[in-house]
């Protein structure tokens, strides 16, 4: 029942006609292979060649532009004369708390009469909180500036002013059809909104905010590059597009990562080793200091990430980062265990074949962790999926999707079932009383049913040109790196090469032998490139007998005692029939 290899679909990514790609070879002068890449980016003349292979700091949006960021601005500035205290509200994931941290930083310059609040996941759930919004009353709070939640707290904003507490909104999920009375709310989703960038992480909300507090108060603009390995954290971990601005942000964030990250970046990224010598991409902030930063929240509180990440004291640093390992290590295990308990339930239930959707539930899993479980059973079934846990007598989901499915518009069309829920088009949450699970699931599997075909079910994995692998080499590998930073919307180069084979040195590797690594040739080679496949090891017996197969792959690097090669990262693989 897994979604097999077989299963995908591959198809190559062409953006551009045959005609324009000849012109952008004769205007820019470069490889066929370049001019592809280039347009398949929306690249196609020199001042985007420019923007796109030089980001700079000027290149960033005017604050002022984004709705409401004057009133923004001037309350805080108010707050600041004024003494008032001010409470930091973000939510409990990497987004939430780096944006905290960042804000908390830049205002612990201006003003000490701050805090920051994060809330439990478990006993007050997400976004703001009626036990925040209290526990900032009782702290003589007159401001709340509420970070990656809030843009649906209508009641909870409403309920805030009536204890003479203002609030400021900086968050980048999609409104509902009433924009809470806030004294500002700064998200570029709002309809009224006319900000040019429409996909900002909230910490990069909160760094717009900064920026314009920054040029009201005439601090240098040198004076906020500090913040930006925060940003870059945030954007790469909360999966937004990685073009146009964000796509500035996390280029000169990843550089600040690399040459002068804060103490608790640091020592999530290299532990003790206090001068390393290996560099860190998109990749590495995503799947090493994501899920140890994510792991506080989960399991423990939220307030742990934010601890770390305004520490300024590097052995200090190391005694926090010690506890956020040791959660992300329990983490694993804990979300490892409930992925194995759904995927059991799901082949006891007969009637999952004739649905399009996941929906499970159970009251005791773990609610941080619901949301893993849920990616990890759309690579496992590749369908929109909502995890359920329970709390209180309420259900609470984590919901991700597929490429074809934008589950926050299904969402909509089931409200009448739904208490709460908000989010993105691959990405929500959900609250939903425990007796509308049943109405709730058929209601969900109707919508997506009726939007969606057989094909639209099927795994896709697009490919960028034809390059086969005895072509493959350093030049073209420092070319590739030019295109960096790499995620959504700027995803790193796939290539198909044909008629490839093992030349009888695969080995499967990893805990379970579900990975493969191999040594690949084609007919015109006259040595292998070193080969990695993950979750392939099923196919090790074909792949030993010599069978020659296509494959969809990237181009890295590996490192290992010093000595640097050429790695490929098979994507997909199908053998010739």
């Amino acid at each position: 029942m897994k979604v097999s290899i077989s299963e995908t679909i591959w198809l190559p990514k062409l953006l551009a006609t045959d005609k324009e790609l000849k012109y952008i070879v004769r205007s820019l002068g470069v490889h066929p292979l370049y001019a592809r890449l280039l347009a398949n980016r929306g690249i196609t003349n020199h001042d985007d060649v420019k923007t796109f292979f030089n980001p700079e700091f000027s290149q960033l949006h005017d604050p002022f532009l984004m709705d409401q960021m004057e009133i923004a601005v001037n309350r805080i500035l108010t707050a600041l004369k004024n003494n008032e205290r001010v409470m930091i509200f973000g939510d409990y994931d990497v987004d939430g708390t780096t944006g905290v941290a960042l804000l908390y930083l830049f205002m612990d310059k201006l003003h000490s009469n701050i805090e920051y609040y994060i809330p439990d996941r478990n006993t007050e759930g997400y976004g703001i909180s009626k036990t925040g919004i209290e526990c900032a009353a009782e702290t003589g709070c007159q401001l709340i500036v509420a970070i990656d939640c809030g843009i649906r707290s209508v009641e909870l904003v409403d309920y805030a002013r009536e204890l003479k507490i203002d609030f400021i909104i900086c968050d980048h999920h999609i409104p509902g059809e009433k924009i809470p009375d806030a004294k500002a709310v700064l998200d570029p989703k709002k309809p009224n909104c006319s900000y040019p960038f429409k996909e900002l992480s909230g910490c990069g909300i909160v760094f717009k905010f900064c920026q314009a507090m920054a040029r009201k108060l005439a601090i240098a603009p040198a004076e906020l590059m500090p913040f930006l390995d925060l940003v870059a954290v945030s954007t790469c971990c909360d999966i937004v597009p990685l073009t146009g601005e964000n796509r500035t942000l996390v280029a000169l964030g990843i550089k600040r990562l690399n040459e002068n990250p804060r103490p608790g970046l640091k020592v999530l990224m290299h532990g003790s080793e206090q001068n390393p010598s290996t560099s860190f991409n998109v990749s590495d902030v995503v799947f090493k200091i994501g899920p140890r930063i994510n792991a506080a929240g989960r399991l423990e509180s939220g307030s742990f990430a934010v601890q770390l990440l305004i520490c300024n004291d590097y052995h200090s640093a190391m005694e926090s980062a010690k506890l956020l390992n040791e959660l992300n290590a329990e983490r694993s295990v804990i979300d490892e265990n409930i992925t194995k308990e759904a995927i059991e339930m799901i082949s006891l239930d007969l009637e999952y074949y004739k649905r399009k959707t996941t929906v499970v539930f159970s009251p005791l899993w773990h609610k941080g962790v619901i949301g893993i479980v849920a990616s990890r059973l759309i690579e496992h079934y590749y369908r929109p999926t909502i995890v359920l846990s329970e709390s209180d007598g309420v259900l609470t989901g984590s919901c991700r999707s597929i490429l074809s499915v934008d589950i926050h518009e299904a969402l909509c069309q089931c409200h009448d079932l739904i208490i709460q829920f908000g989010g993105h088009a691959h990405a929500a949450g959900l609250k939903i009383r425990k007796e509308d699970l049943e109405s709730f699931r058929l209601k969900f599997d109707e919508v997506v049913s009726s939007k969606v075909t057989d094909e639209d079910m099927q795994p896709v994995l697009y490919f960028e040109g034809e390059w086969p692998l005895h072509l493959v080499n350093q030049k073209l590998w420092e070319n590739l790196q030019r295109f960096a930073p790499f995620g959504p919307g700027n995803m790193e180069p796939v290539f198909l090469a044909r008629a490839v084979y093992d030349t009888g040195f695969a080995k499967t590797i990893g805990k379970d032998h579900d990975h493969l690594k191999l040594n690949l040739v084609d007919d015109k080679m006259d040595s292998p490139l070193s080969a990695i496949a993950y979750k392939m090891g099923n196919l090790f017996t074909q792949i030993q007998n010599r069978q020659r197969f296509d494959i969809l792959y990237n181009i890295g690097m590996n490192t290992f005692n010093g000595r640097s090669e050429i790695q490929i990262e098979l994507k997909g693989l199908k053998f010739n029939s």
